[in-house]
């Protein structure tokens, strides 16, 4: 007789059964303080103990006799028991037994603890398919900052790290995960300049700015036709604090797009026309009085500024950008967001999975930015994946 039989046949009591048998009446006994027979649910988990019983229970027949399901609630191990002698009747002694066991509803509806552990290290690992995706590569360079007394090692730098990157487009195109896009930001301060700071630190130029220019215009050209032969590109150009033109009294005296940094790529643009053949390179640069650009990349908002339009630590990236989503301002709606100005590489992912970077400078990291902060940086340039509202393989060259 099965225990769902048993409990229909006695629906004022709870089933006794054992192997197929039903326990005798005279083999009934007073049960103990705290093993009274029944079940006791505190939310998620419980308590169960039988009736007395020549054996261990199905526990699966008994959880479903009281409607849990055992593909839902599982028993914790180790059960409690207790056994007693009893007499039945005819000389006949069988011994008897509560069982009593904790109960809990399985995790997410998962297998119990034992199976995971069992599983671990049996099944054959899925190998990554070929994909054939359509996320742009993206090549960051930020804080060139050339004149800035070390120009010969900034240039041999950016080549370097710039066929890194190339090498890197390559490879990630021949395992499918980007299309035929490349995106090249230039994030700023792409010449030391002679206003910002005061012009304090002038002494330290090893060029004059027309000769800083000329370099920064050159090594802009030399990315762009490199990245051209392998991709569409797109080049993104953007003002930083020591790009300003003009200050009066210490105060940018022009508009905020107003910059060497748009001026340099502005000029590789017009050299690219003149020259024809490359319809496929396309440039963006703020819009009047803007300083930052927001633009979508392969289905993802991608922002992009300096850095110095806040105060104070990477960090506060999160916070600025928090002011700029209330202020429903367009690179507030951004999914990504790229800075420089901070002279160290910082990442963070808040704020319902907006990813917010700070790309390293080229320029090494000079004395003074390290007697002001602490901070030591290698130079590079990051490259990364973007597209699908999302990013992926970021990396530091």
């Amino acid at each position: 007789m099965s225990l769902a039989d048993a409990l229909s046949e006695h629906a004022r009591e709870l089933a006794e059964f054992t192997a197929g048998e039903q326990i005798t009446a005279s083999a009934r006994a007073q049960a103990p303080s705290g093993w009274e027979p029944g079940l006791q649910m505190d939310g998620p988990t419980g308590t169960i103990t039988t009736q007395p019983v020549t054996a261990a229970p199905d526990w699966d027949d008994l959880l479903r006799v009281w409607d849990l399901d055992p593909a839902e609630f599982e028993v914790v191990e180790p059960v409690q028991f207790r056994a007693w002698d009893a007499a039945i009747g005819g000389g006949e002694v069988r011994r008897m037994f509560y069982y009593r066991a904790t109960i809990r509803r399985r995790r997410n509806g998962q297998p119990a603890i034992d199976e995971l552990l069992a599983a671990i290290g049996k099944r054959r690992p899925k190998v990554s398919p070929q994909r054939d995706s359509k996320d742009a590569f993206v090549a960051i360079t930020a804080d060139t900052q050339i004149g800035d007394g070390e120009t010969s090692e900034v240039i041999s730098r950016f080549e370097d790290k710039t066929q890194q990157a190339l090498d890197n487009l390559k490879a990630a195109r021949k395992r499918g995960l980007v299309g035929d896009q490349a995106v090249l930001p230039w994030l700023g301060d792409c010449v030391q300049g002679v206003v910002s700071q005061g012009g304090a630190l002038v002494w330290r130029n090893d060029l004059t700015l027309v000769e800083a220019l000329r370099v920064y215009r050159r090594l802009a050209l030399w990315q762009v036709s490199q990245f051209a032969a392998l991709a569409e590109v797109r080049v993104v150009a953007i003002p930083g604090n020591h790009d300003d033109p003009t200050r009066v009294g210490g105060i940018k005296s022009s508009p905020a797009h107003d910059s060497w940094a748009t001026d340099g790529i502005s000029a590789v643009e017009d050299t690219l026309r003149f020259a024809g053949g490359f319809d496929h390179v396309t440039f963006t640069y703020p819009e009047p009085d803007q300083s930052t650009v927001t633009l979508d990349i392969q289905g993802t908002n991608v922002g992009m500024a300096h850095g110095h339009q806040w105060k104070g630590a990477a960090s506060g990236i999160h916070a600025w950008w928090a002011k700029q989503s209330h202020g429903r301002t367009g690179i507030g709606a951004a999914d990504v967001l790229l800075t420089g100005h901070r002279h160290h590489y910082y990442a963070e992912v808040a704020g319902g999975n907006r990813f917010a970077l700070v790309a390293p400078p080229l320029v090494s990291t000079g004395s003074y930015w390290t007697d002001a902060t602490g901070d030591r940086t290698p130079p590079g340039i990051v490259t990364m994946r973007i597209g699908g509202g999302s990013w992926s393989g970021v990396e530091i060259l």
